[in-house]
C-alpha cells in the first residue's frame, strides 16, 4: 500500500448524491488502497454509498462477483448504522493485499433523531438479517459498541 498524505477522492458521477451531500458534513478521501467516506447517517445517502463502493472496487480491479458481495456487505452495514446508530457514519475500505479487503463501518456523534416518515415499528420479517448476511459473505466480523457509537469491522477474501 502506498503511504503519504490522504487526498480527496473525486467521487464518480454515479455517487453524485453522496458528493452533493458533502456540504452537509460529508467527506471522502483515499490513499493507495485505503478509502474513507464520512457522512450524516441518513437513509437517502445509502444508495450513494453503494455507488461509491462499487466504483472504488472497480478502480481497484476487484472482479464483478466479489464487487457485488462487497457492495452488499457495505450496504447492510450502512443501513444498520443509519437505523440503529448515531448522527454520523463512516465507511472505511482498505485493500490490504490483492486478495484481502478490510471494511469498517462506524456510527458516531450525537444520538440520531428518528427520520421523518420512517415508522418506529418494523416488520420482524424484514429486520435482523443484516449482520447474518454480512457474516455469510465475509471471512470474519467484529462488532464493538462504546459510549461513542458502534464499529463493525469485516474481513473479506477476494477470489
Amino acid at each position: 500500500m502506498t503511504t503519504g498524505p490522504v487526498t480527496h477522492f473525486p467521487l464518480p458521477e454515479a455517487a453524485a448524491s453522496v458528493d452533493d451531500n458533502q456540504g452537509a458534513g460529508g467527506s471522502a478521501a483515499t490513499c493507495g488502497g485505503l478509502a474513507v467516506l464520512t457522512l450524516p447517517a441518513q437513509g437517502q445517502l445509502v444508495a450513494g454509498i453503494r455507488r461509491w463502493t462499487a466504483r472504488l472496487l472497480e478502480l481497484w480491479n476487484v472482479g464483478p462477483e466479489d464487487r457485488d458481495s462487497i457492495v452488499l456487505v457495505v450496504d447492510e452495514l450502512a443501513v444498520n448504522a443509519v437505523e440503529h446508530g448515531n448522527a454520523e457514519l463512516s465507511v472505511m475500505i482498505s485493500l490490504e493485499t490483492a486478495s484481502k479487503l478490510r471494511i469498517e463501518v462506524a456510527d458516531f456523534g450525537a444520538p440520531a433523531a428518528p427520520e421523518e416518515g420512517v415508522p418506529e415499528e418494523r416488520d420482524i420479517d424484514e429486520c435482523g438479517r443484516g449482520l447474518q448476511i454480512v457474516g455469510l459473505l465475509s471471512e470474519w466480523v467484529e462488532r464493538r459498541t462504546t459510549s461513542r457509537g458502534t464499529r463493525v469491522t469485516v474481513g473479506y477474501h477476494i477470489t
